[in-house]
């Protein structure tokens, strides 16, 4: 099970928030910036921090995972903004 506490929610600019679980814990912060009409950036830096239960090993071996997982919901992202 995920907690997730929302931490920062500054429209249009930022919204931060952290998960937790038995795991690991990690933060999330992404900052939106206007760079012309109808065009933003968008940086995500996530922040992971592992429980006693997973190793440096184990982390790095989840890195790709979880960065297909963030192109992912990058590419969604996108197509919410899109259609709207």
């Amino acid at each position: 099970m995920f907690i997730e506490t929302v931490r920062v929610v500054d429209a249009p600019t930022e919204f931060s928030f952290d998960l937790k679980h038995e795991m690991m814990g990690s933060s999330i912060r992404f900052l939106l910036e206007s760079i012309g009409p109808d065009r933003t950036h968008i940086t995500c830096v996530t922040t992971v921090d592992p429980s006693e239960l997973v190793t440096e090993e184990q982390l790095e071996a989840m890195k790709p995972d979880m960065k297909d997982r963030q192109v992912r919901n990058f590419n969604s992202l996108k197509a919410v903004i899109e259609a709207s």
